[in-house]
């Protein structure tokens, strides 16, 4: 027997358990083997000191104790014990529980943009006065409505952005200084009077050519330039031809006094803006907060 097999038999030597047998060669080992005596005799000092340990004694009371801690509490109960809790203590936690409820709401805020774009105030509507009569002048126009304003009401699309396209020209339109004209005939009158209307029709009709092409809403409104007004037309044409986009005339040919809507993507519009400061000089009026895939640029052309 080795020493690791006898020293494997010491707990049953020590609870009479080993046969003689077994005893008789635990025994010879252990008076040939020095290190193997030593190790049972501490060992058995250890078993001497364990059996003169007292057995432990709960304290008077205490099973009832725990029984008692471990019980549900009633609400009223509970709510004390939490109202009980210092402000020292409770103040801080409060805080500290405000400040991370209130920074996660703002991450939530900046990395959503739905919830961005809900708290937008929404786009009011586009107005436009009602057109005047066949046989009305502007003049008499402007006067009946200083004296009688009217109501407005919300137009359909199609009908607000000719409404817009109309307020754009009118805009451009250069204020001649009014003179009294000298007494006319009858016939010049009349023929005068068929011009204008004639005139007055023209436009009506390329601006509702126009606004009927272009549905929604103008992204950016810009007003153009040129410096060479006879190769404007030609420009335009092969920029947005470049840039993959659409050029919607209100007349056959691009010239001082036009309004043109070029419609590209919104990757592509900081070249369009680029080539267009190198048509001419080109400005910026109106400009969307944020801008869509697709984008409707409105271009007067100035002189």
């Amino acid at each position: 027997m080795n020493c690791h097999e006898a020293r494997e038999f010491f707990s049953a030597k020590a609870d009479d358990l080993l046969t003689s047998e077994q005893e008789s060669i635990v025994d010879g080992h252990l008076r040939g083997c020095p290190g193997c005596r030593g190790e049972w005799e501490r060992f058995s000092r250890t078993l001497v000191l364990l059996h003169g340990v007292r057995e432990a004694r709960a304290p008077a009371g205490f099973a009832a104790r725990v029984i008692r801690a471990a019980e549900r509490q009633p609400w009223h109960r509970r709510l004390f014990r939490v109202l009980s809790v210092p402000l020292h203590v409770r103040l801080p936690v409060e805080a500290a529980a405000l400040v991370l409820v209130s920074t996660l709401a703002f991450f939530l805020y900046r990395q959503t943009p739905e919830l961005e774009r809900a708290v937008e105030p929404p786009t009011p509507a586009v107005t436009a006065p009602a057109a005047p009569p066949p046989g009305e002048s502007p003049d008499s126009e402007r006067l009946d409505a200083k004296a009688s304003p009217a109501p407005q009401e919300t137009l359909p699309p199609s009908e607000a952005r000719e409404g817009a396209l109309r307020d754009i020209k009118e805009k451009d339109r250069p204020v001649a200084k009014q003179e009294p004209a000298p007494p006319e005939g009858p016939a010049v009158a009349d023929r005068q009077g068929a011009e204008r209307e004639a005139r007055k029709s023209a436009g009506a009709r390329s601006e509702s050519k126009l606004a009927a092409r272009a549905q929604g809403p103008f992204h950016l409104v810009g007003r153009l330039k040129p410096r060479d007004r006879d190769a404007l037309d030609s420009q335009l044409s092969d920029v947005v031809k470049q840039l993959g986009g659409i050029l919607v005339r209100d007349a056959d040919r691009v010239r001082a006094g036009s309004i043109v809507e070029v419609v590209v993507s919104r990757e592509a519009y900081p070249r369009l803006e680029a080539r267009l400061r190198q048509i001419g000089q080109f400005t910026v009026e109106t400009r969307a907060r944020t801008f869509p895939d697709r984008l409707r640029v409105a271009l007067r052309i100035v002189e």
